[in-house]
């Protein structure tokens, strides 16, 4: 449908909004666009909200890499960034 503008509002691409779950110094980001999955724990995370993110990864069909495939990195304020991969 053009609503009398010549812009076609079925074809008109909405850009995709990476997604965020967050608990408490632990965030998980799911960009599927750009293919990029990560987990950033700030050092004073806890182990109950670190795993409530793991598990909503595991709901967006998301796994932690092995570590030979991809090493945590250390950010400058300490935190560290784990990344995942697709399992769908």
């Amino acid at each position: 449908m053009t609503h009398g503008r010549g812009v076609d509002s079925e074809t008109v691409e909405k850009p995709r909004i990476p997604r965020l779950v967050c608990r408490p110094g632990v965030t998980l980001y799911v960009d599927e666009e750009q293919f990029d999955f990560h987990i950033t724990a700030s050092p004073d995370h806890t182990t109950e909200n670190l795993s409530a993110v793991l598990r909503a990864a595991e709901a967006l069909n998301l796994s932690l890499l092995d570590q030979d495939e991809c090493e945590p990195e250390v950010l400058p304020d300490d935190s560290i960034r784990l990344y995942l991969k697709s399992i769908a």
